[in-house]
């Protein structure tokens, strides 16, 4: 009987066990591209002597032509210096080759099994990397590693850059045409240089085009819009976001839709442009401009391609009509006067370049316009803008980026803003029904708004000391009037802490000295423009930066002991006057101790019961700071707000679930991630986690998600919660 309930008892804990860790998983399918084995995709990247190139693949079938290659830098073995291809052929289709060049040298290796024969063609999935500075290279299949010896190439012999970048699903031929072509899968494409990742492309869809994303390089999109139908999609298949301003379809032809940016900035002698655009519709008559700031300085499509005015001479590079015109494409169009040169890029591959006449003296009065011709009155293009930046001399001068700007729950306005210098550009004449439209995923920071005529203000409540520093993060909602006065912040008195704009622009009053004009020339109360005022004691020390980039400082006099009133957000202190209208998007206040700047409170945007203020990130105030004016009317408020999860950490068991619950303000609807990476699927405000085996402790944040046209906004990610999964005991039981 012992025995026989000994064996009971082994059987309860095995089954006990068995229960405990059953679970149903259900995995999406890895995404791949496609090739019918008619065409092939270029990537833009040039083999060097440090490369490493890892292919994820499946062929489709073993019947392939003869040297097909699944992808290869070999256009020429003659003219390369290196290159690299994964050839399929030999008798009877039964041998993969590793085809290696370097110069004038190639040579073919096959990779063998653990008993030494060859490996025949087969349609499983397979990784093959080819390892210029660490031979041997590798064929993988699942857990198993095939090493291909590569005796007559040592990392001595590769020296230089390859002429041609490699091709996926092909090869190029001497007059650039795909050949070889195979018939296989690529689920993804991995380029190293000395040991370190700069390529990751992962199949990816934009604007329903098949190609691959670079998500570890410049999140460039590859493919062959040329050759579209020639590849397919499959899988849990990546789906390219990228934020975008568009002018409508119709721009050209109809004087209702005629929509364009002013980038107000004016061409030089040493200006690079770039723009990163694409096509709504396809140009099919008459001339559209991509980019102008007059004849001298333009680049435009006609029935000959793509074409570019630079000074006094036109240029026109005929770069096939079927290509450069074709809608849905993304492409960069590059205008380079110092360099004497412009170029279209598509897909990450130089499609042509031009060589253009440069001049000494290139004067321009007349700024860029986008998506039309300099006048503004003809010559419109119907595209969309995903960016456009501006060098003068190889420096960085401005870098615009789709965005949305102005109250969510309203008719938004839809632009480009500069991340260096903070400037909100749009269509200059926009209306409720003549606007930029927009899309991809963009992100919007929350902001609260000060109101100069109802008097409005944020008290922080914090007594300012002589170690005080203090930055506040803003933008003007109205053009400051002739000879008014408008306080960003003060403290104590008008002659004691203060930063404040006039007609002399920026100025500063610490211990009853003034400090003015610092910062006139920027434009201080200048619309839509983000910046932050920095007034910091210590130091004795203002400053004016927008987005990252210091405009002006200032050396102010030691504070004095500040000890009367509180410091207050948009207004003087005392007499409540010289107001101001801003949006407030924080404001932080630190003390120096020891030495050392400690953050003493992070106020950020904020909505509690439908009121708005701000609340204390650090946590040291618990008070919700909200208007206080002689009007008592409230503060408005827009942006994407972080949402607030309810729960800070819970357990789960095993067969039981627990709810997260977010809320922001105006979101319609929720992004969660697990662990970092998005949960699909998961868009409402709860979440239901559940139980997962391992015992081990999940963290979850959520995102606020708000929809403008087919742009998705989303805001800053949550606090995070932590999940645990608790393990359940093992039952043992002995009868």
């Amino acid at each position: 009987m012992l025995a026989i309930r000994k064996a009971k008892s082994l059987f309860t804990v095995v089954l006990t066990i068995a229960i405990a860790f059953a679970t149903c998983h259900a995995f999406a399918e890895d995404a791949y591209i496609e090739s019918d084995g008619t065409s092939g995709i270029l990537t833009g990247y040039k083999l060097k002597p440090a490369s490493r190139v890892a292919v994820d693949f499946a062929l489709t079938t073993t019947e392939q032509a003869s040297g097909a290659r699944l992808f290869g830098a070999d256009r020429s073995h003659t003219a390369l210096k290196m290159s690299g291809s994964f050839y399929i052929g030999g008798a009877e289709n039964t041998l993969w080759v590793i085809h290696l060049g370097n110069g004038e040298k190639y040579d073919s290796v096959w990779p063998k099994d653990g008993n030494g024969d060859f490996i025949t063609l087969d349609t499983d999935r397979h990784t093959i990397v080819i390892d210029y500075p660490n031979p041997p290279h590798l064929y993988i299949t699942g857990s198993i590693t095939n090493e291909v010896p590569n005796e007559d190439f040592t990392p001595e012999s590769f020296t230089n850059e390859a002429i041609e970048p490699i091709a996926l699903f092909a090869r190029q031929n001497a007059s650039g045409a795909f050949e070889k072509q195979c018939k296989a899968r690529i689920y993804g494409v991995k380029i190293y240089e000395s040991g370190a990742l700069v390529h990751d492309f992962a199949p990816c869809l934009q604007d329903g085009m098949p190609g691959f994303k670079d998500v570890a390089g410049d999140g460039g999109f590859i493919c062959n819009p040329a050759a579209e139908t020639s590849f397919t999609y499959g899988g849990d298949i990546l789906v390219d976001e990228s934020a975008y301003v568009a002018t409508p379809a119709g721009n050209n032809t109809d004087s209702d839709k005629h929509l364009y940016i002013d980038t107000g900035y004016c061409p030089s002698g040493n200006m690079r442009l770039e723009l990163d655009y694409a096509l709504t519709e396809a140009q099919s008559s008459g001339t559209w401009y991509l980019f102008s700031g007059t004849s001298r300085f333009c680049s435009y499509l006609s029935s000959a391609g793509i074409g570019y005015g630079v000074c006094s001479t036109w240029g026109s590079k005929s770069i096939a009509k079927s290509v450069s015109n074709r809608p849905g494409v993304r492409r960069t169009t590059i205008l380079d006067i110092p360099n004497k040169s412009a170029m279209v890029v598509t897909a990450g591959y130089t499609n042509d370049t031009l060589a253009i006449t440069n001049t000494s003296t290139y004067a321009q009065t007349a700024t860029i316009k986008l998506a039309t011709k300099d006048d503004a009155n003809d010559y419109f293009a119907s595209m969309k803008i995903y960016g456009c930046r501006i060098y003068e001399a190889g420096t960085l001068v401005r870098d615009f980026r789709p965005c949305v700007f102005g109250p969510l729950d309203g008719t938004p306005v839809v632009g480009l803003k500069d991340e260096l210098t903070g400037a909100f550009i749009s269509y200059p004449a926009a209306t409720d029904s003549k606007r930029l439209s927009c899309g991809g995923k963009m992100e919007l920071p929350s902001y609260v708004e000060t109101l100069r005529a109802d008097s409005r203000y944020i008290d922080t409540g914090y007594l300012v000391t002589a170690n005080t520093k203090v930055a506040i993060d803003y933008a003007p909602t109205e053009e400051k009037g002739s000879g008014d006065t408008w306080y960003l912040f003060a403290a104590k008195d008008a002659y004691n802490f203060a930063a404040y704009i006039n007609d002399r622009g920026f100025g500063f009053i610490n211990s009853s000295s003034w400090k003015m004009d610092v910062g006139a020339d920027v434009g201080a109360s200048s619309v839509n423009v983000r910046r932050t005022v920095i007034l910091d004691n210590p130091a004795n020390m203002g400053a004016i930066v927008t987005e990252g980039v210091t405009n002006a400082t200032c050396t102010t006099t030691a504070g004095g002991p500040f000890s009367r009133l509180t410091l207050r957000l948009g207004t003087q202190v005392g007499t409540v006057d010289h107001c101001a209208s801003i949006r407030i998007y924080g404001c932080r206040i630190w003390e120096k101790e020891n030495g050392e700047y400690v953050l003493k409170r992070d106020y950020v945007p904020a909505v509690e019961d439908s009121v708005a203020g701000l609340r204390d990130a650090t946590g040291n105030d618990a008070t919700f700071r909200v208007c206080a004016s002689t009007a008592a009317s409230p503060l408005t408020y827009g942006g994407a707000f972080t949402p607030i999860v309810a729960q800070t950490a819970a357990k789960v068991m095993h067969g039981n679930t627990v709810t997260l619950t977010a809320t922001a303000p105006g979101a319609t609807s929720y992004s969660w991630y697990r662990n970092g990476e998005e949960i699909p699927g998961a868009t409402s405000s709860s979440l239901v986690v559940r139980w997962r085996r391992g015992g081990e402790t999940d963290t979850y944040a959520a995102r606020s998600v708000y929809a403008v046209d087919a742009a998705t906004i989303e805001s800053g990610e949550s606090e995070s919660v932590a999940v645990e999964n608790v393990t359940p005991g093992l039952a043992v039981i002995i009868r």
